[in-house]
């Protein structure tokens, strides 16, 4: 593993190795050679460390699963009549409340996460009532001079679920999707909205990874970047496109690149002609939004360029991992 600390300046090249991993400027350039003498294992071909910084990066979320074993039991064969029923029971009481009803409200309380933002007065709602069949039925109201509102006189239901949505700044925000519960049928869905920046320095790539795998003519490339809104605002950019939606992320893929797929919902991408990929949901403040990106690339014996222009702030790892390559 070769690390190459990130001054902002490109490095000597290392001619052995035929790799060349350079960052100057807002563009990333890897130069990848005739792969003689690798390894039958992928290998870590080259890393950028990250350089100091006073950002503090949002907390990144863990999970921890916790297993217990299952203790075996001589009479579990006499149990099992009375484990069944008391499941069938449990079973019984639970579908019983979920079709219960109670006539209940919804408060809807809408706040502007940015600070000295624009108050949230005015702003049309609208209540979604969704079924398990996922069939709806919707509630209108407009938020007051505190921003909120009460839905009055809804039918709450252990078999529903409810969502609040609102439009704040030509974007759409929502609460929480939540479960009705009839026992406590005085519901609390609260909103936050935020104002919009397109300024890419709200942005930091916290890491850019490329996973290179060579086959018969072609290489072909996942490519994977991991930003965080550092800002106060949401990111979107300030300008629709021609279908009436607002971009936001853009991960740029090199020239020849030959799209094979996008993480997720390709949907809510848009593929310029330019080798761009582009985000359009906005990213919340403190949200780190991944985009992953699969491509080949037509292979050169003498050295495969692939040249990634940034269009944020770098301040995190590159790792680019090379299987052996085989023409």
């Amino acid at each position: 593993m070769t690390t190459i600390p990130d001054h902002g300046a490109p490095r000597h090249r290392p001619p052995a190795r035929r790799v060349l991993l350079s960052l100057g400027g807002a563009a990333l350039l890897l130069l990848l050679g005739a792969c003689s003498g690798l390894g039958s294992e992928p290998q870590v071909v080259s890393t950028i460390a990250p350089r100091p910084t006073s950002t503090a990066a949002a907390p990144a979320a863990t999970e921890e699963a916790d297993s217990a074993p299952v203790a075996a039991t001589e009479d579990a064969e006499s149990a099992a009549p009375a484990a069944t029923e008391d499941a069938a029971s449990v079973a019984a009481t639970e579908e019983a409340a979920a079709v219960a009803e109670a006539p209940g409200s919804v408060r809807v309380v809408v706040t502007n996460g940015t600070p000295g933002g624009n108050p949230p007065a005015g702003l049309a709602l609208k209540l979604f009532v969704v079924d398990m069949e996922g069939e709806r039925t919707s509630f209108d109201g407009e938020t007051g001079a505190d921003g909120a509102y009460t839905f009055a006189d809804v039918p709450i239901r252990g078999d529903r679920f409810y969502v609040v949505t609102t439009v704040f700044d030509e974007r759409a925000f929502g609460s929480d999707m939540t479960r009705g519960a009839p026992d406590s049928p005085q519901m609390e869905l609260p909103i936050t909205v935020y104002e919009a920046t397109s300024d890419p320095a709200a942005l930091r790539i916290d890491s850019l990874q490329f996973r290179v795998l060579g086959q018969p003519g072609v290489l072909q490339v996942a490519q994977v970047m991991r930003v965080t809104n550092t800002s106060d605002r949401m990111f979107s950019g300030s300008e629709m496109t021609a279908d009436n939606r607002y971009p936001s992320v853009v991960l740029h893929m090199p020239d020849g690149a030959q799209l094979m797929g996008t993480s997720e919902n390709e949907a809510q991408f848009i593929l310029g002609d330019d080798g761009s990929v582009t985000d359009t949901r906005a990213v919340l403040p403190g949200e780190q939004r991944v985009m992953h990106v699969i491509y080949t690339l037509p292979y050169q014996p003498l050295g495969t360029p692939l040249e990634v222009p940034l269009d944020y702030a770098l301040n995190g790892r590159v790792d680019v991992t090379i299987s052996p390559i085989s023409v």
